[in-house]
C-alpha cells in the first residue's frame, strides 16, 4: 500500500507540474518524469505504467488540474479507509492488483460529479475494454468505501493546491 500511495504522489505532481494554469488542462509530459524516483526495476516499471494508464485516461476525458485535485482528493479519502480497515483486520482495499480499477473508478466518479456531461459507464467499459459488469459493481463499492460522501472542502482542496503546486 506504502508502494502504492508513493507512486500516486509523484504520478499525479507529475500530472500536475506541467498544467497549463492558461486553460487550465494536462500538457503532454516527458514519458521518464515519473520513472526517476524510482529506487529498483520494479517500483520503476510499476510507477511508469501507472504514469502511462493516468496519462492516457486524463488525456482521453481531457482532465483539467481542477478535476486532476479532486481525484487526488477521492484517492486520498479512499487510502484513509484503507488504513483505518487494515488496522481493523479487514485487509487492504487498495493493491497492486486492483490500482488500475480504482483509477477508472475514481475518474468516473470524479467526472460524474463535476461536469454537467460526463462520459457514461458504456462509454469507458467499451474505450478500456472492461466487460460491462465490472465498472458498475466496482463504481458501487469505490463509492461505498467512501460512504458516499464526495464533497471536498475548502480546507482540503487549498491543502491539495499548494501540495501539487497548483
Amino acid at each position: 500500500m506504502e508502494i502504492v500511495s508513493l507512486h500516486l504522489v509523484q504520478l499525479f505532481r507529475a500530472l500536475l507540474a506541467n498544467s497549463d494554469k492558461a486553460s487550465d488542462s494536462i500538457p503532454q509530459l516527458p514519458q521518464s518524469s515519473a520513472s526517476r524516483r524510482s529506487t529498483s526495476l520494479v517500483q520503476d516499471s510499476f510507477a511508469v505504467r501507472l504514469f502511462c494508464f493516468v496519462r492516457f485516461i486524463a488525456d482521453i476525458v481531457e482532465c483539467t488540474a481542477f478535476e486532476i485535485l479532486y481525484i487526488v482528493f477521492l484517492i486520498e479519502k479512499l487510502a484513509r479507509e484503507d488504513i483505518n480497515s487494515s488496522s481493523n483486520k479487514k485487509g487492504s482495499l487498495i493493491t497492486p492488483n486492483n490500482i488500475g480499477t480504482l483509477l477508472v473508478c475514481s475518474f468516473v466518479v470524479a467526472l460524474k460529479y463535476l461536469r454537467d456531461h460526463a462520459p457514461p459507464t458504456s462509454w469507458w467499459t467499451r474505450t478500456l475494454r472492461l466487460p460491462a459488469t465490472v465498472l458498475p459493481v466496482s463504481e458501487r463499492t469505490f463509492l461505498a468505501h467512501l460512504d458516499y460522501r464526495l464533497s471536498i472542502n475548502n480546507d482540503d482542496f487549498q491543502r491539495l493546491r499548494v501540495f501539487f503546486g497548483v
